[in-house]
């Protein structure tokens, strides 16, 4: 590959010669941008030197851009003459722009040629022209010849979708999910207590009846329309947690808890459902599915104690001998594969592939009952009925990472416990099989060596 050369004559480029402890840069402005900041401690030899182009609004290296938002500058970062990490640390970047919108917030997208190779959201959003991230030369590895484009995302539009059951017989409440705030929307469901969305932005919300004692799903398609599924829902029924798989036209999973544990409806429009009841579990309280058409299942053992199990889509069965101490009330996964596990009155733990304890905690105060991803996976939200206050919140955490972002509750009555809370547009399912094509060496929770039980049949409904 030849060397890269940075175009200095076009753009705002400096050369820092880096400190094995770290250091600090500035730059001059450029199309409407000015950087400042830190790199993290490194492993750099004598005399390597970082080159860091401020390319404003241009993409010299066509790198990729993320689909959930839209770059307002694009940096490159190249090193010579020898490869660099860059330890993971505390330090900043402050970027100042006239056109950076105060009170929003921005993610920091980093390619190395078509690969990802980080991304993160903003701890806090920009004002008055100035944003603080943490810094991309923390964390990062760039070698010679390949440089790394680092992007500036301003967020696409997102709604946070939470269920009300005492809201006027029931409804969906819709928030800005990029901003704190109130109600913006509203769709009338009768009794709703969970919502979800598939790929192509369609919303499943799981209710009751308002004329009779019928638990239903109902589709809202995101072209108009409406269809009700009610097959193998009984009376009083509605589903905890709504799974839809991906694609277009997706089949979903339900947990619902009188006639099985969990039904499938395999076909869109068509009111017909498999039966599923894990042998494992005496009680389901959730489920959630990844990119593969895998399925996780949470709630407790005939030991009464708390268990998350792993169905494959060939009906293998098999405990994740994860360590919990309540149970599993919400599960969702990340975009590293990493299982997240709420417990009540315990937080969100967050477990990598094969690990039985937890690496972090999120959440760790009340009593959650649904999280779910947005902002391309960088986002957290969760909805917690407040012990100690009374009303349920959405708390919004930077992800990975520790801070909450900020705090939902206007317009969230104390009566309600939604079970399940969505994003739209969602974002896209962990697939094991493509993360797995750039790292044949990773290994999945269905690629580690387990002792499957077995499994339940199907039932098939054929009235």
């Amino acid at each position: 590959m030849p060397a890269y050369r940075h175009p200095k004559g076009k753009y705002e480029t400096i050369a820092v010669k880096l400190r094995r402890k770290g250091g600090t840069f500035s730059m001059n402005p450029y199309d409407g941008f000015t950087l400042s900041g830190g790199y993290s401690a490194n492993n750099a030899s004598n005399r390597t030197t970082l080159a860091i182009t401020n390319s404003g609004a241009a993409n010299p290296l066509n790198a990729p851009t993320p689909s959930y938002g839209t770059p307002v500058l694009f940096i490159e970062a190249a090193v010579k003459p020898r490869s660099v990490a860059f330890q993971v640390g505390h330090s900043s970047v402050t970027i100042q722009s006239t056109s950076l919108q105060s009170g929003a917030y921005y993610d920091i997208v980093a390619y190395a040629g078509d690969r990802q190779v980080a991304s993160y959201a903003s701890a806090y959003p920009a004002n008055n022209g100035e944003l603080v991230v943490q810094t991309p030369f923390s964390g990062l590895s760039i070698t010679p010849g390949e440089p790394v484009t680092i992007e500036l995302v301003a967020l696409s539009a997102e709604s946070l979708l939470v269920p009300c059951s005492s809201c006027n017989n029931g409804a969906v409440d819709y928030y800005n999910a990029n901003a704190p705030g109130g109600i913006t929307a509203s769709t009338a469901v009768s009794y709703a207590n969970s919502v979800a969305v598939d790929d192509s932005d369609n919303i499943y919300v799981g209710a009751n009846s308002a004329t009779e004692c019928q638990g239903l799903i109902i589709e809202l398609y995101s072209i108009g329309g409406t269809f009700s599924y009610t097959d193998n829902l009984g009376c009083e029924s509605q589903p905890r947690s709504i799974a839809p798989a991906s694609g277009a036209s997706p089949a979903f999973d339900a947990a619902e808890a009188v006639s099985y544990q969990m039904l499938s409806f395999p076909d869109q429009g068509v009111n017909s459902s498999f039966g599923y009841t894990d042998p494992n579990l005496i009680a389901l309280a959730t489920i959630t599915v990844d990119g593969a058409n895998n399925v996780y299942l949470g709630g407790t053992n005939s030991s009464n104690a708390p268990e998350v199990d792993f169905l494959t889509p060939s009906q293998q069965l098999s405990s994740l001998g994860l360590q919990l101490s309540g149970t599993p009330t919400a599960l969702a996964i990340d975009t590293q594969g990493d299982l997240l596990v709420a417990e009540c009155g315990v937080g969100i733990a967050v477990f990598p592939p094969g690990a039985t304890t937890p690496s972090s905690f999120y959440d760790a105060h009340n009593c959650p009952s649904s999280m779910v991803f947005g902002n391309g996976g960088n986002w957290l939200y969760v909805i917690d009925h407040g012990i100690q206050r009374g009303y349920y919140n959405v708390f919004v955490y930077e992800y990975p990472g520790g801070g909450v972002t900020t705090e939902w509750y206007d317009g969230m009555p104390y009566q309600d416990f939604p079970t399940q809370i969505a994003i739209e547009p969602r974002v896209p399912l962990f697939n094991p099989d493509l993360y797995r094509k750039e790292r044949p060496y990773w290994k999945y929770w269905g690629d580690l060596k387990r002792n499957p039980k077995p499994t339940s049949k199907r039932t098939v409904n054929l009235n």
